[in-house]
């Protein structure tokens, strides 16, 4: 029985052999009783002295090594099944595998590796499923932390506290869900105190994305227009038309004029012989210049640095809220159809107060994080282009366009977060997500550097908060 443990363990991290894992678990007695049926192994294993040799390697590494070497083979196999198209995706059933042996770790006290555990949570990221997500971090929370060893209260300055010094067992998803005590008040219900917690919030950065595109490629294609009837003219018709030099000329004149009427105006009142420009709100701000200069920017300028760094926020503040999503470009459908798939289980249901500011802030904080890194210059907007604070909003509406098709409309309307409610929790929850990046913007840090080697998967972002 042991040959064939070490065998089959050893082939199935090496990959030498074709293994399907079929793992039986028990922790009633001290010696494991994990099983593996090999198929068609190859003809190197299949010798006596391979066999002595394997064995031997096996053999000589510790017992923890041995658990991680299984554990990760498994998780192996189960992403090499999806991408080989052996199997459609992970699901509950394909992670008992994996979840069995580490429950049998646990009960045998051996220390599981954190590259094991990256591992894991990869394969169980690979379902695309937030309930299979969520199970298997309940898991890794259960096992890996004795039940009577609460995490302890999080504080501010203890996400960004150094790392404790090399203890001999340390809690492996001390950070998963933690934050949510800390960073997640919810508002006061009297209404005066709500009104004096919302008067101390930033509203939500304003965002017109659409009309600065819209106002981008129109300037473009007027330009381009002009400039190509410019060039063809006298090739097509014979004569030199006036139309558009007249049409590029008042274009110039329209971006003088919006960037420097100002000076034109305080021009006019040194010199006595000419009159005083009369004032003009439009003029000079350069809000029109600024509008198509900003659509310009969205549509053709890719700030790979900033789209990192808000995905690291997403990335972060899902973690550490408890969120089973990790999508690191947020959007209101999948937060909506996450808040509607947790309704089976009342435990765990997002469609609370608390639960809906968990998702809000989730949203919020991409944005939150961007206008943090690059604040608006002179006391103009902020210019988000990574992040969208629409999605916030977005939420919302589609929580509110779903509830009668779910049969929610009970629990939705109790939530009272439409209309004038949910402005106030927008508002809130930009606050909290807002605090939660800046207190945290170490961690952030290192999350966007990691995700902008492009190589980094959920179990190595995982492993960077966790600090394994």
């Amino acid at each position: 029985m042991q040959l064939l443990f070490s065998v089959a363990a050893l082939s199935a991290l090496s990959r030498a052999t074709a293994f399907v894992p079929s793992v039986s678990v028990g922790v009633s007695s001290s010696r494991s009783r994990l099983s593996m049926v090999a198929i068609e192994p190859s003809s190197a294993l299949t010798t006596p002295a391979s066999r002595d040799v394997l064995a031997d390697a096996f053999g000589n590494l510790s017992e923890s090594d041995q658990y991680d070497a299984v554990l990760t083979g498994l998780c192996s196999k189960l992403l090499e099944d999806c991408a080989d198209g052996s199997a459609t995706t992970v699901d509950a059933s394909s992670m008992s595998g994996p979840l069995d042996l580490l429950e049998e770790m646990h009960a045998r006290d051996i220390p599981v590796s954190g590259r094991s555990l990256s591992a894991l949570v990869d394969t169980a990221a690979a379902s695309k499923s937030a309930r299979v997500l969520e199970t298997s971090l309940r898991s890794l929370r259960r096992v890996l932390r004795p039940a009577d060893d609460a995490p302890p209260a999080p504080s501010p300055s203890f996400w960004n506290a150094s790392p404790p010094s090399s203890p001999a067992r340390r809690a492996a998803l001390e950070r998963y869900g933690g934050a949510a005590a800390a960073y997640l008040p919810l508002l006061p219900s009297d209404a005066r105190a709500r009104v004096r917690a919302l008067e101390a919030t930033d509203p939500l950065p304003a965002d017109d994305r659409a009309g600065e595109m819209a106002a981008a490629l129109t300037a473009a294609v007027a330009v381009a227009a002009c400039v190509a009837a410019d060039a063809v003219d006298q090739m097509a018709w014979g004569v030199e038309l006036w139309q558009p030099d007249l049409a590029l000329g008042c274009l110039a004149a329209t971006a003088a004029l919006d960037t420097g009427y100002g000076a034109l105006q305080k021009s006019s009142r040194l010199v006595r012989a000419v009159p005083d420009l009369p004032e003009n709100e439009m003029l000079g701000t350069g809000k029109i210049t600024g509008k198509v200069w900003k659509g310009m920017r969205r549509l053709f300028n890719t700030d790979t640095e900033r789209e990192c760094q808000c995905e690291a926020a997403a990335f972060y503040a899902a973690y550490v809220l408890g969120l089973p999503c990790f999508a690191f470009r947020p959007n209101a459908l999948e937060a909506a159809v996450l808040v509607y798939d947790t309704r089976s289980d009342p435990a765990a249901s997002l469609l609370t107060r608390a639960g809906v500011l968990r998702v809000l802030v989730w949203l919020l904080a991409p944005v939150a994080h961007e206008r943090q890194v690059a604040p608006p210059v002179d006391g103009g907007a902020a210019l988000l282009v990574a992040s969208d604070p629409r999605e916030a909003r977005g939420l919302l509406r589609k929580l509110a366009e779903k509830a009668a098709d779910m049969g929610a409309e009970e629990e939705w309307a109790a939530l009272e977060m439409e209309g004038e409610g949910g402005e106030e929790a927008l508002r809130w929850a930009y606050d909290c997500a807002d605090r939660l990046v800046r207190e945290n913007a170490r961690s952030v840090e290192e999350l966007s550097r990691c995700l902008a080697g492009g190589a980094a998967t959920v179990g190595d972002l995982v492993a960077v908060v966790e600090e394994w």
